[in-house]
């Protein structure tokens, strides 16, 4: 195996650190070789270390205008370094070089959901989607735009699609948030203001809280919290869960209320896992007006 080989097969292994090694000692002796120019600009890139990446690249699209992953690595060093005005350059640049660049549309998709324009980001992760079928990647990215739409049903289907565990974890774990956002906004649109359910929800576990140790409270809302990771349907009032910590069966939006709560007390720094801030002061006059009456 040549020593470029070896470099390669260190970079798909995740050593990036002895590919960059390698590589960098190839290119001394052969400076101009756009394969190791690329392969260098990835590692960098992988390292973070952005502005290396993007000079290396540089010079590789300069050597090789035509060379459209090179653009692709380039427009993701620009998105990573801030600059999205360059980023779509070189990646809309990929794309008329190779109109069919998954790379290139799956990128191009995320810096326009970015941008706030979720109809283009669509159009770019279809396309990519026709070229490779069920990339979790892309369905996050659909559902992302979906969502940025108030297309809550799309959202939650290509969300629900990125949150397969056989896809990886990251990904998985993205959609996850990505479905939870969703319901809460589901939420806010179905309440109409102040939701009467929320309100007890919240009273009743402050009242739970009220003769119970912090460290109790900090075992429940963490537990939840755990939970939530794996995804809550708050908007589905026969969904149940049980918990290790406590008593009974609770639907989801019963769980966040609890934990909304429990943050409160085991520390307000603590950002908040729902929009009930205006709840909780009402379920707060409640409970003080049931202790006055006590």
């Amino acid at each position: 195996m040549n020593d470029f080989n070896r470099a390669i097969q260190e970079l798909q292994l995740g050593n990036y650190s002895e590919g960059k090694v390698i590589l960098e000692k190839l290119l001394e002796d052969d400076p101009n070789n756009i394969d190791i120019l690329y392969n260098l600009g990835m590692a960098y890139s992988e390292m973070n270390l952005i502005s290396k990446s993007i000079k290396i690249l540089e010079k590789c699209v300069g050597i090789a205008p035509n060379f459209a992953n090179a653009l692709v690595a380039l427009g993701f060093s620009y998105n990573r370094a801030g600059d999205d005005e360059l980023a779509m350059e070189k990646l809309q640049q990929a794309l008329e070089i190779e109109p069919d660049n998954f790379y290139a549309l799956k990128n191009i998709g995320a810096l326009y959901n970015k941008k706030g324009e979720p109809d283009k980001a669509i159009e770019a992760f279809q396309k990519a989607e026709d070229l490779k079928p069920n990339s979790p990647e892309i369905w996050l990215g659909l559902g992302q735009a979906y969502e940025l739409k108030k297309d809550y049903n799309m959202a939650i289907d290509c969300y629900k699609k990125a949150k397969d565990p056989e896809m990886p974890e990251a990904i998985e774990s993205r959609a996850i948030e990505g479905l939870n956002r969703v319901a809460m906004d589901q939420l806010k649109q179905e309440g109409q203001g102040e939701r009467a359910d929320v309100i007890m929800y919240l009273l009743s576990a402050i009242e739970m809280f009220a003769n119970m140790s912090k460290d109790k409270v900090k075992e429940i809302s963490f537990e939840i919290g755990m939970l939530g990771t794996k995804g809550l349907a708050i908007n589905d009032p026969e969904e149940k869960y049980t918990l290790k910590t406590l008593d009974g069966e609770f639907s989801g939006l019963q769980l966040v209320c609890i934990m909304f709560v429990g943050f409160k007390i085991v520390d307000k720094r603590l950002p908040p896992v729902a929009d009930f801030e205006k709840e909780y002061q009402q379920a707060m006059k409640l409970y003080r007006r049931r202790l006055n009456e006590h």
